[in-house]
């Protein structure tokens, strides 16, 4: 993506304010409309982007599929236009979080799963009847207002489209694979059902913790294969079963009449029963690495070489003297970190890349993630921002540097501001306190 630094400048009569984040094709920012003396969020299109005429196509059937709809779950877009090159949406700006990063930090209960199924059902059955297809339903494109999941809101709009005109727009398949319905293969059979899969999608995992197709994977091809081949994983409870057995049908008309009807058979079927057993998966550890921004944008920054060996590698520091700020015992491990900074780790320790952070193994158990942002946030704000600590915050300082901590279901997070980079460190309770001091007091600038 290319830089573009529109903070304090005026685009088609709004006055552009901070930027609240920034996504793979563009950035969100609140803005102050002046005709209307009102704060929005406003979404650029990067120019970059934007030269390719089906990237701005899309982007501007967002402004034209949203504005089309009203209704009170549905994120409203009250401008659509272009100024000085740059193409632009104007929205309700939303403050809280993604359901995903819900989901990072805390396992969500039936009941709430089923407050934001009732909005979010709601929404799309409403856009259904005015022939929008919604063609993304995901956690990230699902918003809580103040993190509230009674307060639930559908946005990102990018590939909605007409059902009628679905396969005469394109022939490529459109979505996020891991809640792709299997006729989104096949856009002509693209309709109101293949949202209600996706839904589907996003509440299996909500209820355990695993994504019901392609779970071990992000292959893409793998993932799309799973979901036209393979049979719906057993949650552990046959009523709830019996309610995905049919939302995630292959064939749409096997699914329910409508998106409330899924929810409604759902909620139903969570009343009373026994909670489906989650699996002991990475979901519940990764908000290390995440950080949180309002409107439809979550912004992951990641260590460096996230997905390849970092610059300068990992490399066993021997009997010598450590690179961080404490002495680490012989055959410890230099991790490069976010920012200018590195760590240690025990030699044991498996490094692995897990999406927007970095986790380390041992004996086949995860026992750290490792993850940054650029921010001036204070350690003890961002720490209470992204977790519900279960314990009082410490602050204080850790290797000469501002930080803050506390426990926060099953792990230990600590958060340490190096300069303008908070690496946030979330330990299992598996590891033990002078494993964990020592890595942290490991951490080093430069």
């Amino acid at each position: 993506m290319s830089e573009l630094d529109l903070t304090g400048r005026a685009l088609g009569g709004y006055r552009i304010g901070e930027l609240l984040g920034r996504g793979a094709f563009g950035w969100v920012y609140r803005a102050h409309q002046l005709s209307l003396d009102r704060t929005v969020a406003l979404k650029v299109l990067d120019p970059v982007v934007a030269r390719n005429p089906d990237a701005a196509r899309r982007f501007d059937r967002e402004g034209r599929s949203a504005a089309s709809l009203d209704h009170p779950a549905i994120v409203d877009v009250f401008d659509a236009d272009n100024a000085g090159g740059l193409h632009f949406l104007a929205m309700r700006l939303i403050d809280g979080i993604a359901f995903d990063e819900l989901l990072r930090r805390r396992r969500v209960s039936p009941a709430e799963l089923a407050a934001v199924l009732g909005r979010i059902a709601a929404a799309l059955d409403h856009a259904h009847a005015r022939g929008i297809v919604h063609r993304d339903v995901k956690p990230a494109n699902i918003l809580l207002q103040h993190g509230d999941p009674a307060r639930a809101w559908l946005g990102d709009f990018g590939i909605a489209v007409s059902a009628r005109l679905a396969g005469a727009l394109s022939t490529a398949a459109v979505g996020t694979a891991h809640y792709m319905a299997p006729e989104q293969l096949d856009p002509a059979r693209v309709g109101p059902a293949s949202d209600q899969y996706s839904l589907a999608c996003v509440a299996y995992e909500v209820l355990t913790g695993r994504r019901p197709f392609g779970a071990g994977t992000d292959d893409v091809m793998a993932v799309l294969l799973a979901h036209r081949t393979e049979p719906v994983p057993p949650t552990g409870s046959s009523t709830v079963d019996a309610v995905f057995k049919i939302a995630l049908a292959k064939s749409p008309a096997d699914r329910y009449p409508t998106v409330r009807d899924f929810a409604a058979a759902l909620t139903t079927a969570l009343h009373g029963a026994p909670r489906p057993a989650r699996s002991r998966s990475r979901r519940w550890l990764l908000a290390a690495g995440v950080v949180v921004v309002t409107a439809s944008v979550v912004v992951a920054l990641t260590l460096p070489g996230n997905g390849e060996t970092p610059a300068g590698g990992a490399t066993p520091t021997g009997g010598g003297t450590p690179t961080g700020g404490g002495d680490a015992p012989a055959g410890w491990t230099t991790i490069r970190g976010p920012g200018d900074t590195t760590f240690e780790v025990p030699a044991g320790w498996q490094r692995e890349n897990a999406g927007a952070v970095v986790a380390f193994i041992e004996s086949d158990e995860r026992v750290l993630v490792v993850g940054g942002a650029t921010s001036d946030t204070e350690p003890a704000t961002d720490l209470k921002s992204l977790y519900q600590c279960s314990s009082p915050v410490d602050t204080g300082s850790v290797a000469g540097l501002p930080a803050a901590a506390c426990d926060a279901d099953e792990q230990h997070v600590t958060v340490i501001a190096a300069g303008n980079t908070l690496v946030r460190f979330a330990f299992t309770d598996t590891v033990s306190e002078a494993d964990r001091d020592q890595v942290l007091a490991s951490l080093a600038r430069g």
